[in-house]
């Protein structure tokens, strides 16, 4: 979890939730390699895995996983299933 501190001296608690995207095309499905970040490497460096990231404050499921997708290989996608799993909370 971490703590915000907002302009009005409100603090808060945000939850990381996290989306991927699942992008098939002529029954292939698009996969990420996940790099470095300043030059060392990242969390599974060098492994595949599906396109995805944070979820931004002010979005919603289908906007995050369309931005990520569109950040991570620059494909423009329009998300028209969603697939959830909760671990914890409810959405």
């Amino acid at each position: 979890m971490i703590r915000y501190f907002f302009e009005n001296d409100k603090k808060a608690s945000l939850r990381h939730v996290t989306v991927n995207g699942i992008v098939i095309k002529v029954n292939q499905i698009l996969l990420g390699k996940r790099g470095t970040l300043k030059g060392k490497p990242i969390l599974e460096s060098g492994k595949w895995g599906l396109l995805g990231g944070f979820l931004g404050r002010d979005e919603n499921l289908v906007q995050a996983v369309n931005r990520e997708v569109m950040e991570e290989s620059g494909w423009e996608i329009a998300a028209d299933q969603l697939f959830r799993i909760n671990n914890g909370c409810p959405l």
